[in-house]
């Protein structure tokens, strides 16, 4: 019964964690939130690892999880959402 109470609040923690992210990361020392243009987040974060024309990928290294914006039609961030692997 442990071991499932602990599964459960290791789910949640790792739920939380990426609802925490509530929209915005932080890219260096500037935060990144829904509504910037793709000009501001290239400012502020540089050439992404991956892109399309609706979707950038931030790689931050082994410790952390990659980054994915994705973008309206009218080049603003719509969503942000951390990725379960380097690119």
């Amino acid at each position: 019964m442990k071991i499932f109470a602990s599964l459960g609040l290791l789910t949640g923690l790792i739920l939380a964690s990426t609802v925490a992210l509530g929209g915005n990361f932080y890219c260096g020392q500037h935060i990144i939130k829904r509504g910037d243009s793709k000009a501001r987040v290239a400012e502020k974060c540089g050439t992404p690892t991956s892109q399309s024309s609706d979707q950038w990928i931030y790689d931050r290294g082994r410790t952390k999880f990659a980054i994915t914006l994705h973008f309206r039609a009218d080049g603003t961030v719509n969503r942000i959402e951390e990725t379960g692997a380097s690119y």
